[in-house]
């Protein structure tokens, strides 16, 4: 599929769905190669290591699947929904949008690493995010986003160190 024909079906979807395609299509994939390749932050895998072995899961879906997700998009995607808040007919076409977008992303992705051993995939979430609010004009998508992205890698981390 060329990219005109994967954006032209993007744009047909309900933009939740068309952010939820591209969350799979493109940062999983970042985060696996970046598994591959090794170019994670080691300290912060082992941290997060020792969290997933240690706290109890009630703990751990408290923590990532409510709290962060609330926390974490009211920060860094309310500014977003703040501007539309104030210019409605702001679009994802406009250059300030997108400034908007990637400042709290890149601060929380690259310089905070949020919690995050390879930043990469956490910047592309982000931008997918504070894209979703532009596109639906609410934040809830981008917390709804940020539950199905955290609930994945969660599963996934329990497995692999829960029961693994």
């Amino acid at each position: 599929m060329r990219w005109e024909e994967l954006k032209t079906h993007l744009t047909a979807m309900p933009p939740v769905i068309a952010a939820s395609l591209l969350l799979i299509l493109i940062a999983i994939p970042i985060d696996v190669l970046s598994k591959i390749f090794g170019l994670q932050n080691k300290a912060e895998i082992q941290a997060m290591e020792d969290t997933l072995k240690n706290t109890p899961i009630k703990e751990l879906v408290y923590q990532f699947l409510i709290l962060a997700p609330l926390t974490q998009e009211f920060f860094y995607r309310g500014p977003v929904r703040l501007l539309i808040f104030f210019f409605p007919n702001l679009n994802t076409k406009n250059l300030i949008t997108w400034v908007v977008i990637l400042l709290p992303t890149y601060y929380w992705a690259v310089l905070d690493s949020g919690g995050h051993g390879f930043p990469l995939d956490a910047l592309f979430m982000g931008m997918v995010a504070g894209w979703a609010v532009v596109e639906t004009k609410s934040l809830e998508s981008a917390i709804f986003l940020h539950i199905a992205y955290n609930s994945l890698g969660l599963i996934g981390a329990l497995i692999k160190y829960r029961f693994l």
